[in-house]
């Protein structure tokens, strides 16, 4: 199922009819779950994006997913690519999940840190994560089959900084479950810094072949208000 015309989710209800980031059609499903709930709003932003938040509490999420429409094995590949930034955040308090998962029916951060710990609720995802309780780092990250990847920092791209852009992508270029991890840095300008020259990590078999997946963006509460926003949201196939 080709998706190079957007992240193409399934319940574009939320905007009231069709929502337009960068040119790029997005529908998508939307899980906030929590005593308190999170929100999602359009901001604003010069040629759409989407803003998600989290309120003061521990345990909130805020997800955008979408379709069970990639499927490990297939030779084609596919990729998720965006670009993110925190605009609110209590300095240890954003937690992100960005990757694909292997359901979309309930609400869940697929993988997460959990002082420390590397902590799955999917069975199979692949991801970055970001865990400010623990550092500022981007980190690579995945569950095969129900055993955990090692947890990798990205150490060649700059840490998240409030109100700084990066762009964010995660590639499949095979079908042996093989990703990669990539990240540029984005001046006031909008040009592109290629950080660490070139793809930051590679991960083997991150994921079990034959397992259909679907894109997310996941942000999780750590028990203080935090907003993140996201443009130019595309997943697809290569």
């Amino acid at each position: 199922m080709a998706m190079n015309d957007g992240l193409q989710l399934t319940d574009p209800s939320d905007f009231g009819g069709t929502y337009v980031d960068n040119g790029h059609i997005v529908h998508y499903n939307v899980h906030i779950a929590g005593s308190a709930g999170g929100t999602i709003v359009d901001p604003g932003l010069p040629r759409r994006g989407l803003q998600l938040a989290c309120v003061a509490e521990e345990d909130g999420i805020t997800q955008l997913i979408g379709p069970l429409a990639f499927e490990v094995d297939e030779n084609a590949g596919y990729f998720l690519d965006c670009e993110v930034r925190a605009v609110t955040d209590a300095s240890t308090a954003a937690a992100l999940f960005i990757g694909f998962t292997d359901q979309n029916a309930v609400g869940e951060v697929p993988i997460e840190d959990e002082d420390g710990t590397l902590a799955t609720n999917a069975t199979n995802a692949v991801g970055f994560l970001m865990e400010r309780q623990q550092d500022a780092t981007w980190q690579a990250v995945s569950v095969n089959a129900d055993t955990d990847g090692a947890q990798t920092a990205l150490t060649g791209a700059n840490d998240i900084s409030n109100n700084v852009w990066q762009r964010l992508r995660l590639t499949n270029n095979n079908s042996d479950g093989d990703f990669t991890f990539e990240i540029w840095d984005i001046d006031s300008s909008e040009h592109y810094t290629y950080a660490g020259n070139g793809v930051l990590h590679t991960r083997s078999s991150a994921v079990a072949t034959g397992t259909v997946l679907a894109p997310t963006f996941c942000l999780d509460s750590r028990n203080a208000v935090v907003a993140v926003q996201i443009r130019k949201l595309t997943a697809g196939t290569n």
